[in-house]
């Protein structure tokens, strides 16, 4: 992994957040199209190939953005998130959970795990 990777990566990890505070806002004032609208935008951030997912902020963006998603669709009922963004989040926060990681990330392990396993039995 190069330097200009790493901060391709790193640029994408903010960007990610900030939409990520775009769609909390909205979410806040119960436009909640508008909200699941900016999470998608962030996550299409976090797919692109440059960005290494398992990194801290990019690793943090993607479990806020994907818990924000998932959240915001089953709202709505329409699609959330990625089958790969829950599945990718979701091993972020596994490999996290064992260090220092904030408890408000970990604690959506439970959440991120049944809605992966809904997308499954949608599946077949």
């Amino acid at each position: 992994m190069g330097l200009i990777t790493s901060l391709r990566s790193f640029g994408a990890g903010l960007g990610a957040g900030s939409a990520f505070g775009r769609a909390s806002r909205r979410e806040k004032k119960g436009r909640l199209t508008e909200a699941l609208v900016q999470a998608h935008r962030g996550l299409d951030l976090l797919r692109r190939p440059h960005v290494i997912r398992s990194n801290a902020v990019e690793g943090a963006a993607l479990v806020s953005l994907t818990v924000l998603a998932e959240r915001v669709a089953s709202q709505l009922r329409v699609p959330g998130a990625s089958p790969r963004d829950v599945s990718d989040a979701l091993a972020y926060l596994k490999e996290v959970s064992s260090a220092d990681a904030p408890p408000e990330l970990c604690a959506h392990i439970a959440f991120l795990e049944s809605r992966l396993a809904g997308e499954e039995g949608s599946s077949h």
